[in-house]
């Protein structure tokens, strides 16, 4: 639709039409079954038939029967046949199920994230689907809170190059295969205090633009279409009526002239916040701090009406947040197909392929962290004398929360591929292998635990056998960074799997027995103890540092090491690396690094390489360590490969107490590595 007939269509609207086209509801207003529930029913939500249709979009319908025939009946009886927008939280897959994202990340290989976006959204586009609720980019430190599993870990760099790839993938060039994405939750949502969810945040403005904010940006750039807003109050101010946060930071001085919308309730959530006394103050905020629809609540349907006639202010903001719905309805062609060429035909042949399920398979054998392998107890052979032990085992509980349309009943369990790759268990074994972790359940939103340990069931499990006689490897599934110090001594090997998705149990078994070579690295560090949270690896220089374990009056704990478990970065692989030539220099414009990295055993393998750095002298204290580049290269048996990488002023600036953003000139120490703990090289230069 031309931008004139654009204009002509918010003419003809009524106020009414105006408001409707601000409210999502779910399926059950249209009179559905096949819909998800993310939140709860809020009885207050009754409205009229013929306020039904005059909504503007629909939350969490799925498949192409469904949403065309609620569709075909909106168009029907509605005014001006605006087509509906059908949205959903297709995280990580929409029936192909990719590993969680905490998991995709320690790939450290952008591309491969983009590529599992992609075939989520022509999934869900073959579905019927319009928008993603997807990526989230909540940097977070805490693994007790349960949606660490939907972001990439505890880097903010790392985290804006995945939310940058993860837009491109979901959106492609807007044609019918790509969905509209939604970057959340907006903004610092991983900040949540103690880690419990829909909880406060409380932060200094430098720290939240420097730490949280750069994620949100990168999407921005990358042209994502819509930003959602968090449960979370930022400084007391809930984000969904934070005008500061919303129009002074995300429209003003970002420039983002998408659609934002609120996450699920979170208009009328003011009033429980105590931030406003009813259902017309909530509305009036939300809609003053630009937010444009509103999920699941109708304060914008009961109030707006009387509040735009009365308020000439807030008359010109509805015109403004309708057209941008319109604006992304047209960009998404819905004016010329309200169906976007979704036909049944289509969602047969385009969903769940064979294609598709490779690159879960690929993406689960990048995403699995080998942690541990002392004894070289991995790879598997087939002549070794091997038990597989329970209580995972035979689960098909690997896709993960969020996993949207995924079938545990079309996923393999670790037993059906041992069965059928042959690999049977022996009752006289030299090698056990056990399966332990989490459930999907208990991760994901409202799954925020104190304790992120074992259960003492698996603990128990592993102390039975640790007496020496056998090698134990253990294959451990979270949706977190768990605490493993219990056990982690008493093991010889550790893959630690996250929830790897559909073709997850493949990908184990072949990494098990050396088919696969790991090469994921971890993007949040395991703790030693759950008393060590927040622990991560860019913490800020103290001024009473721990040199030595058994130091008085430095800033130790005097029952654990400071020290995480397993620190950001860490990963093992069976190949062996060598690093050498390693090179630093400077010029005016940037710092440039150089290494040679050469596979000296005889199996082919991946490695990334971690750049970090370190500025030494500032008006404010800084990061230990800073991630600013890293390349993950495949090496042939015997292969060397020279690295570049280079650094500009511009990814050396921060934020100072009066929060600018600055660049200071000085000595910066720069970091070749392997993980955070385990450097290559470093040296001082002045830059």
């Amino acid at each position: 639709m031309k931008k004139e007939n654009l204009d002509k269509l918010l003419e003809q609207m009524t106020i009414q039409e105006k408001i409707g086209q601000l409210t999502q509801l779910g399926g059950e207003f249209f009179q559905t079954d096949n819909q998800e529930i993310t939140g709860p029913i809020y009885a207050e939500n009754k409205i009229s038939e013929a306020e039904v249709y005059t909504l503007g979009s629909v939350l969490g319908v799925y498949g192409v029967e469904n949403i065309r025939k609620i569709q075909s009946d909106y168009l029907e009886k509605s005014r001006l046949k605006i087509p509906l927008l059908f949205m959903a939280d297709v995280v990580h897959g929409a029936r192909t199920i990719f590993p969680i994202p905490l998991g995709l990340a320690t790939s450290f290989n952008p591309e491969l994230a983009r590529k599992t976006a992609e075939i989520a959204a022509k999934e869900a586009t073959a579905a019927g689907l319009h928008v993603t609720f997807a990526p989230m980019v909540d940097l977070s430190r805490d693994p007790r809170w349960g949606r660490v599993m939907e972001g990439t870990g505890e880097d903010p760099f790392l985290n804006g190059v995945f939310a940058e790839r993860f837009v491109r993938g979901f959106q492609g060039d807007f044609d019918e295969e790509h969905l509209a994405a939604c970057v959340k939750h907006f903004a610092a949502y991983g900040a949540v205090e103690a880690g419990r969810e829909y909880n406060v945040v409380d932060l200094p403005e430098n720290k939240l633009r420097e730490l949280y904010l750069p994620a949100y940006k990168a999407a921005i750039d990358a042209g994502v279409a819509l930003v959602m807003t968090s449960f979370n109050t930022i400084n007391g101010v809930p984000a969904t009526g934070n005008k500061w946060l919303m129009k002074d930071i995300l429209r003003d001085e970002w420039g983002f002239d998408g659609v934002v919308i609120t996450d699920y309730g979170a208009v009328m959530e003011q009033v429980i916040w105590g931030t406003a006394k009813n259902a017309e103050e909530a509305a009036q905020k939300a809609l003053s701090a630009t937010v444009d629809i509103e999920m699941m609540t109708t304060a914008y349907l009961q109030t707006l009406e009387k509040l735009v006639k009365t308020d000439k202010k807030l008359s010109v903001l509805l015109d403004e947040a309708v057209r941008r719905v319109l604006e992304l309805k047209n960009r998404l062609g819905l004016f010329e197909d309200p169906y976007r060429g979704a036909t049944l035909e289509r969602e047969k042949s385009q969903v769940f392929t064979e294609e598709n399920k490779q690159v879960a398979y690929d993406a689960a054998v990048e995403s699995i962290v080998l942690l541990k392998n002392d004894k070289k107890s991995l790879p598997l052979k087939k002549a070794d004398k091997v038990s597989f032990l329970a209580p995972l085992l035979d689960s098909t509980d690997l896709l993960g929360s969020w996993s949207w349309k995924g079938d545990v009943t079309e996923t393999e369990s670790i037993l059906s591929v041992l069965t059928e790759k042959e690999c049977c268990p022996t009752k006289e074994a030299d090698k056990l292998v056990i399966f332990v972790g989490e459930k999907s359940a208990q991760t994901g939103e409202s799954k925020s635990y104190t304790n992120i340990s074992l259960t003492q069931e698996a603990i128990d499990l592993v102390g039975q056998y640790a007496d020496g006689k056998q090698e134990i490897i253990l294959v451990v599934f979270a949706g977190r960074p768990l605490d493993l110090s219990t056990i982690a001594d008493r093991v010889d090997s550790i893959l630690y799997a996250y929830f790897p998705g559909t073709m997850g149990a493949r990908a184990i078994v072949d990494l098990l027995y050396g088919t696969q070579n790991p090469s994921a690295k971890l993007t949040m560090s395991l703790p030693r103890s759950s008393g060590q949270i927040p622990i991560y690896y860019n913490q800020y220089m103290t001024g009473r540092p721990t040199l030595t374990e058994n130091e008085e009056y430095v800033s130790r704990y005097q029952d654990c090491l400071s020290t995480p478990l397993y620190p950001f970065g860490h990963g093992l692989s069976y190949s062996d690396f060598e690093y050498f030539d390693p090179s630093v220099s400077t010029d005016e414009n940037k710092i440039k690094v150089d290494i040679s990295v050469k596979n000296r055993s005889t199996v082919d393998g991946k490695t990334t390489v971690l750049i970090f750095v370190r500025d030494l002298v500032a008006t404010t204290a800084r990061p230990l360590k800073e991630l600013k580049a890293f390349e993950k290269i495949e090496l042939n048996s015997g292969e060397a490969k020279r690295l570049h990488f280079e650094i500009d002023s511009e990814q050396l600036k921060f934020y100072n107490f009066t929060n600018d953003y600055v660049f200071e000139h000085g000595q910066f120490e720069v970091f070749i590595a392997k993980s955070s703990e385990d450097i290559i090289e470093s040296k001082i230069v002045e830059f």
